[in-house]
């Protein structure tokens, strides 16, 4: 009889579709003594998927033993907490805080089972994105690695969910490693395995291979760490190299970073060089980082009109960025641009017509700020705000907190019931705290106001693009009549 080399392991798996299971089975494969808890009473919703995945369950969950367990109750808490003081290692890939909530987070495992190794298995390592949930796609898409599967200009999903597994056999491979550790000073400890970073490993090759767009994402991840050591001076010779292979972006990133002061070993001429064939072929983003380019004399000789040519080609293509870039020419002016705010205005809403958010919101903050046009204001703010935009919906929460008028006579009455509810919708978000308008507009707030705006909060839901295009929004009291319907320029 074959004795394999995990055999003496107990290996507690609270997981569901691929990657916890990908992770659990690669160790019970390897002999260890794997018990998948399933919620009670029906198990693992996975058992019962059908189509692409129907052959989910039985894959992933080989060699293991399962139990049903309502960890909800305070009897299945218990049965579980008793698994968890004999087990050797604990496998979680529930969405973050959930296992907290149910009272099997690291702490409290910790405290039961000292020696316990942990494996967290998450979209993201400990970083800006952290608490967010992700899927195998999204972490192909954000890596670049479905922009390497793909035609040119077609990102394309890998056919198999590679990142859930990846992640999954990187967790294992922690958890090995701890384990090892754990021989040496007796004590069990947190690891974490990621679908982003696990995607990002995958596509490194690429970007040293000169990978322009491989090579920018590289450089951002440098730049943010996600949980790595971060190393700026690499990140920004990253995007460097790519900007001068051509890569659009990190070209655009690059010239932000020149205009802010930043200094930078580039070659300004190679980048122009390498985006000129593209601009030629009409490829929209490399003519929106070439334009400027001409405009400045950064790279190639100064032509003004050519800069603006290429940037309002950019624009007839569909990029919503390159009308927000004429805009903010005509706005701010430039070598050869005189400031025209008309024009800067024109394009702004044709950007926000085109469905670009920050535009509307841009939008919206001019008109209002300015008394310009506060019902046209309004209008984009609202429709910012319905897509869940914070800054839009912080901005409702102040013209309703005080009113608004604007030069032309148009009147927007306070309404402290939509200043709280607008409150309570941009709250949700960790970076806007409107708590001293919140302070200050409750108190003069009856409990029935109170009552309707937590109504209105608990039934609102953020809106799809197709719903606001679509969407009759009426201009508040004392206004009257309806925002118009968004342009199709």
């Amino acid at each position: 009889m074959v004795i394999l080399p995990l055999s003496d392991l107990t290996i507690l798996e609270f997981s569901h579709t691929v990657m916890g299971p990908s992770c659990g089975v690669v160790l019970a494969d390897l002999g260890a003594d794997v018990i998948r808890v399933e919620p009670a009473p029906d198990g693992d919703r996975t058992r019962r998927l059908h189509g692409f995945a129907t052959g989910f369950f039985a894959y992933f969950n080989r060699n293991k033993r399962c139990i049903c367990i309502d960890v909800k109750s305070p009897e299945g808490l218990a049965v579980a907490q008793d698994l968890v003081r004999t087990a050797d290692v604990l496998i979680e890939n529930f969405g973050p805080g959930t296992m907290d909530r149910l009272g099997l987070g690291w702490d409290a495992v910790h405290a039961l089972n000292p020696r316990l190794v942990y494996c967290a298995l998450k979209g993201f390592l400990p970083g800006p994105y952290e608490h967010r949930p992700s899927l195998d796609e999204i972490a192909q898409y954000m890596t670049g690695l479905a922009y390497m599967t793909g035609p040119p200009g077609q990102p394309l999903r890998a056919g198999s969910s590679v990142i859930d597994i990846m992640g999954g056999v990187m967790g294992s491979l922690a958890i090995l490693a701890a384990l090892r550790q754990r021989d040496k000073d007796g004590q069990g400890r947190r690891i974490t395995s990621a679908l982003y970073e696990s995607s990002a490993f995958l596509v490194g090759q690429q970007a040293l291979a000169n990978d322009r767009s491989a090579g920018y994402l590289l450089g951002l991840t440098l730049l943010v760490g996600d949980d790595l050591p971060t190393d700026r001076k690499a990140g920004v010779i990253w995007i460097a190299r790519a900007a001068e292979a051509g890569d659009p972006d990190a070209a655009r990133d690059i010239a932000a970073r020149l205009r802010n002061g930043e200094a930078i070993d580039v070659d300004e001429t190679k980048i122009a060089a390498a985006l000129q064939p593209q601009a030629d072929a009409d490829d929209a983003e490399a003519m929106r980082a070439l334009g400027p380019m001409y405009i400045g004399g950064r790279g190639v000789k100064r032509d003004t009109a050519a800069g603006l040519d290429l940037l309002r080609r950019a624009a007839a293509k569909g990029s919503t960025g390159a009308e927000i870039d004429l805009s903010q020419l005509y706005l701010n002016g430039a070598p050869g641009v005189p400031k025209d705010r008309p024009e800067a205005m024109k394009w702004l809403a044709a950007s926000a017509n085109h469905g670009n958010v920050a535009a509307m919101v841009n939008l919206g903050y001019m008109s209002v700020n300015n008394s310009t046009d506060l019902a046209a204001g309004y209008c984009w703010l609202m429709r910012a705000a319905l897509l869940d935009q914070p800054q839009a919906q912080e901005k409702l929460t102040s013209i309703f907190s005080d009113g608004a008028k604007d030069d032309h006579g148009t009147v927007i009455d306070a309404d402290l019931v939509q200043a709280d509810t607008w409150f309570r919708i941009v709250a949700r978000s960790p970076y806007h705290d409107n708590s001293q308008i919140r302070a200050a507009i409750e108190p003069k707030m009856t409990t029935e106001q109170l009552n309707q705006a937590k109504r209105l909060f608990e039934s609102w839901h953020p809106h799809t693009m197709q719903d606001v295009k679509t969407l009759t929004i009426a201009l508040p009291p004392p206004a009257h009549g309806d925002c118009p319907p968004m342009a199709n320029p």
